[in-house]
């Protein structure tokens, strides 16, 4: 009972800590973080340890999202994420990658992000422990297996797995 009341008590703080740019949300044991951009959040349940960030840009969640332990979603450019999704423990998702340069008879040098934009559909279930790299879509009606690294867009309903994630299974 307690823990309900916390965590109605949380999304009610979150609700009024960011205003017009939250619509309705129900977090219950995760962090929330938001530095600049806009943070659009449906209906979401997320587990111990688990963590939405918003740096920059906008995310979008449409409706229900199951984040599960330790899993992490970090927008700097642009991710929305459909209904019906249920998310693994251990599962990042984000929409930029580490740009880096090297110099001759230097070192590498950092030189920002590269951002793309992550489009995940309805109805996807992503496994334990994968990662949704920049620039990924990801149509509805998917599984995602566990330690899949998913690099390239999604197109077709099925079954997915693997490094790179390829179709297991088809579910047409």
């Amino acid at each position: 009972m307690i823990l309900k009341l916390f965590a109605y008590l949380r999304g009610l703080a979150i609700d009024v800590y960011f205003s017009n740019r939250v619509n309705r949300s129900y977090v219950a044991m995760g962090a929330v973080c938001k530095s600049a951009g806009e943070l659009i959040i449906g209906r979401i349940s997320m587990k111990d340890g688990s963590m939405i960030k918003v740096v920059s840009g906008k995310l979008e969640v449409l409706g229900p999202l199951y984040l599960n332990r330790y899993s992490r979603i970090i927008c700097m450019g642009n991710i929305k994420i459909g209904s019906n999704v249920l998310v693994g423990e251990s599962v990042s998702i984000l929409d930029h990658n580490h740009n880096f340069i090297y110099r001759e008879q230097e070192c590498l040098e950092f030189n920002k992000y590269v951002i793309k934009p992550v489009e995940i559909g309805s109805n996807v279930w992503i496994g334990d422990k994968v990662t949704i790299l920049a620039g990924v879509s990801i149509c509805s009606n998917v599984v995602i297996g566990a330690n899949s690294v998913v690099s390239k867009s999604i197109e077709e309903p099925g079954v997915y797995g693997g490094v790179p994630s390829s179709l297991i299974r088809s579910l047409c």
